[in-house]
């Protein structure tokens, strides 16, 4: 938790502003509210709020979702070196049982927002001349391309937002720290164990954005002219040392719980987000050529601006550190010009150093939201420079410095943000009710008793016709008012079950069960010819949808200038008589019917199931068996049958025995199938599964795929 003690820091700093200074504080909070207003008036979702609907279409509590969540997250988190993300999103998967709940949550996110910029502003105070112009830079940079896409995913990026004021609040008490006791004889170790748990609690947060701290610890270097160069540079290099250090302790306590789960069985391919230190030096060239041309390139907050300006901010700052060494009879005008140069090439390595949780990362493409300390920087010195160019100018003119830089730099910065705010809330929920209205007809005619197979076309352009338009293909709109499918493709069954969830009118709506093929035409396939399920599929539309009946699509890319119309092509395959699957008892909706095609999760029983369970299997007609696979559910095979009997019979009454195991928990099979082959091959309409014991979970019998031969 934040230390109040830096609430009352705030309050202090706000007690001696004047009331100009004051002015341009509530001016520049209020136009981060008014940027981000529009995130408080729709009815929308973002991209990764999706996952608040990955669980089931049926009704469950806020206690269930909040389980749900956490038991399928924290682990992910562990491994990937952020475990305390989650904790937020799991706060608004609980909150959110349909779409139009997010409107509760998003107050909380502005809140801290705001609570970002005062804080922010505090640790920025010192480097920008006073806390107006602190909070005015703050204010600017909480409106930057990283941070403006982390705050529209609302509170399923909660947490990181807050990685920022931990940061800062952990930069601001080490500053102090230093500031008094980084020459005195009594100094103590144990008097930093206060930032290094915050800066740490920040990494585990996000580090990518914890190492905002570098370009502060630079900044206030460069700014403070207060102190001899000796000190300065005394405790720049502690500084830096200090949260080496402490990043150091991050990455070993990472890899030591990431090993604890490991041994509980989760060991998932991470792929990018493996927490692994990358130190391959033509991988680590490559990267450092990529940041380069990105810093360039890169336009400042949401403008476009030309290409070389990033450069041009870095060279001002460095020039404006040894104009001040010059003024101040520091040094002379050549040896000046020299340290001009040496902090230019020390501020890119510096720059470079604070984006090194990507650059030493597995990490493939670089984002805005890898670039944080970037845009704070840019922010921070651009206020720094211009109250160091105008401190020694006339006092009324001084005064009146933070009223310019509110009105020319974060008043358009806020016009723009208010703009791509609005976007991404018309964006959101012209996508949702493109979804809504075609399913709903889908419902309507009882699709999911005729035309069981939704087929999803996912836009191939990143963003509405209209908006492309509107913004004629600049970079300048970042990662803003982006179509969710045509991001995230594994977020489409979540779409669905949440749309599934809001008909409260439709008696079917929410117990209708989907199964999530993807792009697995197969999938499709068995779900279609071996159980009563709906498929859900999705395309590209770029290769043809080969498929036993005609799809009902719900066809997102037409929102586009790039519609799409996928080929289908019938496949002459008859479909056969499905075998009637029962069981003596089941979990929610987690029956037996789609164990012949192996669909996910398969059946669960009864929680702590009394013994013996059956699974009964009418096949309509007689028909030849001489062999019995079974197929443990997924990462779950202390819940698979262990002790069985096998029986058959013709009339479903007088059942004879024909094999069993006392031992199915071990496969001896291919794919991890457990086979019984029968003594001699017999005939039978009916064929019962009875199960003794399972493999050891105390709560739950599982199976996922039933094989007969």
């Amino acid at each position: 938790m934040i230390r109040p003690r830096l609430l009352v820091k705030v309050i202090k700093h706000w007690d001696v502003q004047d009331t100009l200074s004051k002015f341009v504080i509530v001016g520049s909070l209020l136009l981060v509210f008014l940027a981000y207003l529009p995130t408080l008036q729709f009815d929308y979702v973002t991209q990764d709020q999706w996952r608040a609907f990955r669980y089931s279409t049926q009704e469950q509590t806020a206690y269930d979702r909040a389980k749900a969540c956490a038991g399928t997250t924290w682990k992910f988190y562990v491994q990937t070196g952020r475990p305390l993300v989650w904790i937020a999103e799991c706060v608004e998967h609980a909150t959110v049982a349909k779409i139009s709940d997010f409107i509760y949550m998003r107050p909380i996110v502005l809140s801290i927002a705001l609570l970002t910029a005062m804080y922010l502003g505090v640790a920025l105070a010192p480097i920008t001349g006073n806390l107006s112009m602190g909070i005015l830079a703050a204010s600017a940079f909480l409106m930057a391309p990283g941070y403006s896409f982390m705050y529209l995913q609302g509170m399923s990026a909660g947490m990181v937002l807050v990685a920022i004021i931990l940061a800062a609040a952990s930069f601001s008490l080490l500053r102090k720290r230093f500031d008094q006791n980084v020459v005195a004889q009594d100094f103590k170790i144990t008097k930093l164990w206060i930032p290094f748990f915050l800066f740490v609690s920040s990494c585990l947060i996000y580090p990518a954005w914890a190492f905002l701290v570098v370009p502060l610890a630079w900044m206030a270097f460069s700014i403070d002219d207060k102190s001899s160069w000796i000190n300065r540079l005394k405790q720049f290099f502690l500084t830096l040392l200090f949260y080496f250090v402490a990043a150091v302790f991050y990455y070993i306590f990472v890899k030591i719980t990431s090993l604890m789960v490991t041994l509980t069985g989760y060991s998932p391919d991470l792929g990018g987000y493996t927490v692994a230190v990358q130190l391959s030096p033509g991988i680590i060239w490559g990267r450092i050529l990529e940041a380069g041309n990105y810093f360039y390139a890169m336009p400042l907050l949401n403008f476009n601006t030309p290409h070389g300006l990033p450069v041009v901010v870095l060279g001002l700052f460095s020039a404006n550190t040894a104009w001040c060494a010059y003024k101040n009879k520091s040094m002379n005008l050549l040896s000046a010009i020299a340290f001009s140069g040496l902090m230019f090439i020390l501020g890119c390595f510096i720059l470079l150093a604070s984006i090194s949780p990507w650059l030493f990362s597995r990490m493939d493409s670089l984002g805005g939201r890898h670039l944080i300390p970037w845009y704070l920087f840019f922010c921070a010195s651009s206020v720094g420079l211009t109250f160091s160019v105008v401190k020694n100018l006339s006092p009324k003119i001084r005064r009146m410095a933070p009223v310019f830089m509110l009105i020319v730099f974060v008043v358009p910065v806020a016009i723009v943000q208010n703009k791509l705010s609005f976007l991404e809330a018309v964006v959101s929920e012209i996508e949702i009710q493109n979804m809504r209205s075609t399913l709903g007809k889908w419902l309507e005619d009882k699709g999911y008793l005729n035309n069981r197979y939704l087929l999803v076309t996912l836009p191939v352009k990143e963003r509405p016709a209209f908006v492309e338009e509107l913004f004629q293909g600049t970079a300048a709109i970042g990662e803003n008012a982006v179509l969710s499918s045509s991001k995230n493709p594994i977020s489409i069954s979540w779409m669905i079950n949440a749309l599934l969830r809001e008909r409260e009118d439709h008696p079917l709506g929410k117990s209708i069960e989907i199964v999530d093929c993807s792009f697995d035409q197969n999938c499709v396939t068995n779900t279609l010819m071996y159980s009563d399920k709906v498929a859900l599929g999705i395309t590209y539309g770029d290769v043809p949808i080969k498929s036993i009946e005609n799809p009902f699509e719900i066809n997102n890319s037409i929102l586009t200038s790039k519609p799409v119309y996928p080929t289908i092509e019938l496949l002459a395959i008859e479909r056969p008589v499905l075998p009637d699957i029962t069981a003596s008892s089941q979990l929610e909706n987690y029956g037996p019917q789609g164990l012949l095609a192996q669909i996910s999760p398969g059946w669960h029983s009864e929680r702590n199931p009394k013994y013996p369970q059956s699974i009964t299997v009418d096949f309509h007609e007689q028909r030849e068996i001489q062999l019995l696979g079974l197929l443990p559910q997924e990462e779950k095979t202390d819940r698979a049958p262990k002790v069985i009997s096998i029986e058959v019979a013709n009339d479903g009454e007088l059942w004879e025995p024909v094999a069993g195991s006392d031992n199915a928990c071990i496969s001896n099979a291919a794919e991890g199938w457990h086979d019984i082959s029968f003594a001699k091959p017999v005939k039978t309409r009916y064929l019962k599964i009875s199960i003794f014991s399972n493999c050891g979970d105390p709560s739950l019998l599982t199976l996922k795929g039933l094989k007969i031969k």
